[in-house]
């Protein structure tokens, strides 16, 4: 995934998403060795790495660019699958402490922008047990209880107010991802227009939508609503626009091709940042 931010009406920001080296608990170390001398504007540290001890040294000497972090960047020395609206008390604590220390890191190393993903009506399971084999980004979910939507978006509204809080005492921008499956319909937040309604005094307050283009035409094919009238409704809140490809049914964050789908919308979204994989 990658991401541009306008800082012309001429040109955009190209950053690029460490994930792009592999699924799963790749060293971020070399990851970035292999992207030194990229023409690129920054680089989005992202949740696909293992724990070490010597993270925050490791990015400050290897990336010389504008950072971005996400979701689980830092990883935690015990691997989790962040959900901070879980129904589980001690998951939701668990992820919101983790996410709190993850926008510390944050400021440490200068990003310029924390996204975080909205949680799950269930807990998924981290690759650790559940590693995926078909090369898709799908969770895969335990048969743990799944709750209601209304008690999950009241546990998420009450988790991103603790995370606005830390966010604007480091002074690093805080964005939520949008969401969509056609693989596991249903489990994740931020999927239809209604749960942004939920939180739409948030938005007014500061917090941001990190936009993903594939997430969001996922949804709009399952719940039936118009893809560029939720752009048109919610981009003042864009902070990124993240773009990867796949085959239409899957989360297989393929890069950019001359033939994606997502090229034609790209032109819409110029006023705001993008991410591509």
């Amino acid at each position: 995934m990658s991401a541009v931010r306008p800082i012309s009406n001429q040109r955009v920001e190209l950053f690029v998403s460490t994930t792009w080296f592999g699924k799963g608990q790749t060293d971020v170390g070399e990851v970035l060795d292999a992207m030194e001398g990229l023409d690129i504007d920054g680089i989005e540290l992202g949740s696909t790495h293992a724990w070490r001890d010597d993270l925050e040294a490791v990015v400050e000497s290897k990336c010389d660019h504008d950072i971005f972090s996400h979701n689980y960047f830092p990883p935690a020395r015990d691997d989790i699958v962040l959900n901070i609206a879980s129904l589980d008390g001690d998951m939701r604590d668990a992820s919101v402490r983790h996410a709190r220390e993850a926008i510390a890191f944050a400021a440490r190393v200068g990003a310029r922008l924390y996204t975080i993903h909205p949680g799950f009506l269930a807990d998924a399971l981290p690759p650790s047990q559940a590693p995926r084999t078909d090369g898709t980004f799908d969770m895969v979910f335990g048969e743990n209880v799944r709750g209601g939507l209304d008690e999950a978006l009241a546990n998420l509204r009450r988790s991103l107010e603790v995370l606005m809080e830390d966010a604007a005492r480091f002074g690093v921008p805080l964005a939520v991802e949008t969401q969509g499956s056609f693989v596991d319909t249903g489990i994740s937040l931020l999927e239809r227009p209604g749960d942004y309604v939920t939180l739409h005094d948030l938005f007014d307050q500061g917090l941001a939508i990190n936009f993903n283009l594939a997430h969001s035409g996922f949804a709009a094919g399952v719940y039936d609503f118009d893809l560029e009238d939720f752009v048109a409704d919610h981009q003042k809140y864009f902070a990124a626009v993240e773009l990867s490809d796949n085959d239409g049914r899957n989360d297989l964050h393929r890069p950019l091709s001359r033939e994606s789908f997502v090229l034609p919308g790209i032109s819409r979204l110029r006023s705001s940042p993008l991410f591509r994989e």
